[in-house]
């Protein structure tokens, strides 16, 4: 962070922003830790809005805070979870982004089959959203996979399945 440049820009305010956060989940914890430490530097001053993990997804859309730490693990689902994050009045769009270009193309992508067709909408739907300002990446979990050269048909699935998502596809050789 620009801790010089955010400081010119505030031009001597303080706005108080209140972050929400998983405090039971270490990597939002260590996530917001880091955030209120260069942001204070900077002249914000941070609210600690974390919550404990069964108030933390009642609380998601209901407002009282600034900003949410959180992340989205796609179960798999394909193109039909984009449209349940993004899309104005998507099932967790929990921060009522909207965009109705990017429904659009959310709509389109939904019934399009083709694959590279998919990825040109998905680009165009991300390019939308980055540039209506509404999220910031912070950080990408790491996906680590080891097994024996005498085992194939391991392959990478950086989802919440891991590694596991086509063991039924493995064999020893």
């Amino acid at each position: 962070m620009d801790i010089d440049g955010a400081k010119k820009l505030l031009n001597g305010a303080t706005p108080e922003i209140r972050i929400m956060y998983n405090k039971d989940n270490p990597n939002r914890v260590d996530a917001f830790s880091l955030i209120r430490e260069s942001a204070t530097k900077a002249g914000f001053k941070i609210v600690d809005g974390g919550l404990g993990k069964s108030d933390w997804g009642k609380a998601l859309g209901k407002g009282g805070y600034d900003a949410t730490i959180f992340g989205w693990i796609n179960p798999g689902v394909g193109v039909s979870g984009v449209p349940q994050i993004f899309k104005t009045a998507g099932g967790n769009n929990f921060n009522q982004f909207s965009n109705t270009d990017a429904d659009k193309l959310m709509e389109e992508l939904v019934v399009t089959t083709d694959r590279s067709k998919q990825d040109d909408l998905q680009k165009q739907i991300d390019k939308k959203i980055w540039d209506s300002a509404y999220g910031v990446p912070l950080f990408q979990s790491v996906n680590v996979d080891a097994y024996s050269d005498r085992i194939t048909g391991v392959k990478l699935m950086p989802n919440q399945t891991g590694v596991w998502w086509n063991f039924w596809e493995w064999a020893q050789k």
